[in-house]
C-alpha cells in the first residue's frame, strides 16, 4: 500500500481514540495523525469496517472481503512496512546498537542492555501502540487468534506422545516436571512452526516484539515469539494451581477443569482480560501474591474484556478441533502426567 511520506512533526494534532480503536487500545487516549491514517487506510483496503469509515458515509459497505490468514500475512508486512519508514524518519541520529544473537556470549545481558535503548528511540513507542492496535483490533485479532490456537493444537499429539514417552521418573521436583513441560511444549510448536513461510513468521515475530516488548525485537527472538508466546506465563500459573492443590489436598483433574473451563475459574478468566489488563494487575499479582490475592484483584477491579487464543479450540492435525479449549488439553495432559512421587505433600 503506498504511503506519503511520514512527518517527523505531524502538522496534524493527535486524533482521539474511541470505538473499536479504543477498544483494542483501551490504555490510550490519543493516536498521532499520521500513525492514525495508515492503519485505517491499512483495514480498510483490507475490507475491514472503521468507525472511521461508518462517520464518513453513514452507511455500511454493501460488501467487503474476506480477511483470512493470507490477508493477515500481508497487511503484517505492510505493518513492518510501515514500521520501518517510521523508525528511518524518526530515529535519525539515534545510536545504532548492534542486535544480539542467540549464541552471544551473556545473551540476556546484551539482550537487556539492547532492548532498553531501543525503547528509547523516538519510533518504538508508535510501534508498540500500532502494532498493539492492529493485533488487538477485533477483525484481525479473531484471525490471529486462530492462528496461533491451530499452531498449539497442531503440536499438541507430539507433545502428548512426548511428555507420556520422557523419563519424567527421574526428575526429582515438581518444579522441574513443568521445566520440562515447558520445554517439550515449546519444541513441539518450534516444530510446527518451521513448517510455516519464514518471511512471515519474521514478519510477525516483529510486530509481537513491539506488541509485547515495545522494542524491534532481535531476529534471532522473533521466531522464538512466535514459537512460544505465552507458554511461560502458562507454565507458571499451573504450577502455582497444582502446588496449591497438592497443599489444600485437592484433586488435580477436577481442580484444572475448574480453573481452565469456562466459568468462573482464574485460568479462564485471566485469559479472557485484555493483555494490558492481564500485565498490569494479573501477572504481578500472580507472581507476588499468589491465586487467592489475584481472585480478589479480578473482582476488585473493572479489567477490560480480552481473549487469550488459548481460550479457544484448535484444530488437530487430523482436521478435528480440541474437544475443549487448547489451555484446558494442555493443563490436563501435564497434570495426568505428573510422576506420583511429586504429588507427595511436603
Amino acid at each position: 500500500m503506498d504511503q506519503e511520506p511520514i512527518s517527523i512533526r505531524d502538522p496534524q494534532p493527535p486524533v482521539p481514540l474511541s470505538g473499536k480503536y479504543k477498544d483494542a487500545l483501551p490504555d490510550k487516549e490519543h493516536l498521532p495523525s499520521a500513525d492514525f491514517v495508515f492503519i485505517n487506510h491499512l483495514l480498510k483496503n483490507y475490507g475491514i469496517t472503521t468507525e472511521a469509515e461508518i462517520h464518513e458515509s453513514q452507511t455500511l459497505p454493501e460488501a467487503t472481503k474476506a480477511f483470512g490468514r493470507d490477508e493477515f500475512f500481508s497487511a503484517v508486512s505492510e505493518l513492518r512496512e510501515y514500521g520501518s519508514i517510521l523508525r528511518e524518519s524518526l530515529d535519525n541520529g539515534f545510536p545504532d546498537i548492534p542486535e544480539p544473537t542467540i549464541q552471544t556470549p551473556h545473551w540476556q545481558h546484551r539482550y537487556d542492555v539492547y532492548s532498553t535503548a531501543d525503547r528509547q528511540r523516538p519510533s518504538s513507542k508508535r510501534l508498540r501502540d500500532l502494532s498493539y492496535l492492529f493485533l488487538h483490533f477485533p477483525e484481525v485479532k479473531n484471525v490471529y487468534d486462530q492462528i496461533q490456537a491451530e499452531k498449539m493444537a497442531t503440536a499438541l499429539p507430539e507433545f502428548t506422545t512426548n511428555i507420556s514417552s520422557s523419563l519424567i521418573e527421574t526428575i526429582p521436583s515438581l518444579g522441574e516436571y513443568f521445566e520440562k513441560s515447558l520445554d517439550l511444549m515449546t519444541d513441539g510448536m518450534r516444530n510446527v512452526v518451521n513448517t510455516y513461510n519464514p518471511t512471515q513468521v519474521d514478519n510477525l515475530g516483529w510486530v509481537i516484539g513491539y506488541e509485547e516488548l515495545a522494542c524491534l525485537a532481535p531476529k534471532d527472538l522473533r521466531k522464538e515469539l512466535v514459537v512460544g508466546q505465552g507458554n511461560g506465563t502458562f507454565i507458571s500459573f499451573l504450577n502455582q494451581v497444582v502446588q496449591e492443590g497438592i497443599e489444600k489436598g485437592e484433586d488435580l483433574q477436577s481442580k484444572v477443569r475448574q480453573e481452565f473451563l469456562p466459568g468462573k475459574g482464574l485460568g479462564h478468566q485471566s485469559m479472557k482480560t485484555a493483555l494490558t489488563d492481564f500485565a498490569n494487575h494479573i501477572a504481578p499479582s500472580l507472581s507476588q501474591h499468589g491465586l487467592d490475592a489475584t481472585r480478589n484483584v479480578i473482582q476488585e477491579n473493572i479489567l477490560h474484556v480480552g481473549r487469550c487464543p488459548a481460550v479457544l479450540r484448535g484444530r488437530l492435525p487430523d482436521g478435528k478441533l480440541t474437544k475443549r479449549p487448547i489451555a484446558y488439553e494442555y493443563a490436563a495432559t501435564i497434570v495426568n502426567n505428573i510422576p506420583p512421587n511429586l504429588l507427595e505433600r511436603t
